[in-house]
């Protein structure tokens, strides 16, 4: 009976060895299918890094992960990041767009860095942009759904504040569906197509269609690739591809996300009634 039990232990214990063995080298494959593909397609079109970015930190689009990717990036490869003279290297208030004159009293500024990678808060200016860059700069950015974007940016600025026995997002949004356009103050305000905004829309273009029509072409032409939160695996391998990067550039943590659990949940009625316009806003 004892022999009969010890055959079975032995042979259970043989048996997950050998799974885990097959599944770390599964893992392994998948892992350095990408790898492969970058070697590869380096054989045949050999590429160097790119060096010099131009990243539109956008708020609660994945920002803070691809920012830290983008700065640990700086640091290995002893690369300069422009950075402004406020606080964590700020540029301005939120409603600021990037000027070069904003970092003009800066030391790194002053002693006539080369700048590489541009990867803070500030509304977008091209022109501004690539003029602190230079040349041979690679311009991507990251956007998001609206609603899934308008639910974000709620819960990190706006929910921690409301007072209480104020009605729920999914309440506000059934309010504003209803016609009671009163429920909120105007700091909501900002929760307008912010995307389009920190991308360099002004806020009295936000119902005219040619001119939300043109700023998309120009997107379209001043980036050269552009990011999906909701593809975010595919996205960031796609970067790597576009930028000739390693996967060990790559590597990262998903920073200032909340949990699923704790964030605000709408009816699918209202994530249908904030589907139909473009201009998502309360008020």
């Amino acid at each position: 009976m004892l022999r009969t039990k010890e055959k079975y232990l032995y042979f259970s214990a043989v048996a997950i060895i050998f799974t885990f063995s097959l599944l770390s080298l599964s893992l392994n494959g998948e892992n350095n299918l990408y790898e492969e593909r970058i070697k590869v397609g380096s054989e045949k079109n050999p590429c160097e890094k790119v060096m010099k970015i131009g990243y539109p930190k956008l708020h609660k689009c994945a920002s803070s992960t691809l920012q830290n990717i983008l700065i640990r990036f700086a640091l290995v490869n002893n690369l300069n990041v422009v950075l402004g003279p406020g606080e964590a290297g700020a540029f301005g208030k939120f409603e600021d767009t990037f000027k070069r004159e904003m970092i003009s009293e800066t030391p790194w500024e002053k002693a006539g860095l080369q700048y590489h990678i541009f990867c803070l808060h500030a509304r977008w200016d091209q022109q501004e942009i690539s003029r602190t860059l230079g040349e041979g700069t690679v311009y991507f950015t990251m956007l998001r759904h609206p609603v899934d974007l308008f639910i974000s940016i709620w819960d990190d600025l706006y929910r921690p504040w409301v007072p209480k026995g104020m009605p729920s997002l999914d309440e506000l949004v059934q309010q504003k569906k209803n016609g009671e356009n009163d429920v909120v103050d105007t700091q909501v305000e900002k929760l307008r197509n912010t995307m389009l905004y920190e991308l360099g829309l002004e806020k009295d273009d936000m119902d005219n269609n040619n001119a939300i029509n043109n700023k998309i072409k120009q997107i379209e032409k001043d980036f050269d690739l552009i990011l999906l939160v909701e593809r975010f695996a595919e996205s960031i391998l796609l970067l790597a591809e576009k930028l000739c990067w390693s996967l060990s550039d790559i590597e990262h943590l998903h920073l200032n996300a909340l949990h699923p659990n704790s964030k605000s949940k709408l009816s699918q009625d209202s994530i249908q009634f904030l589907g139909k316009t473009s201009n998502i806003i309360l008020q």
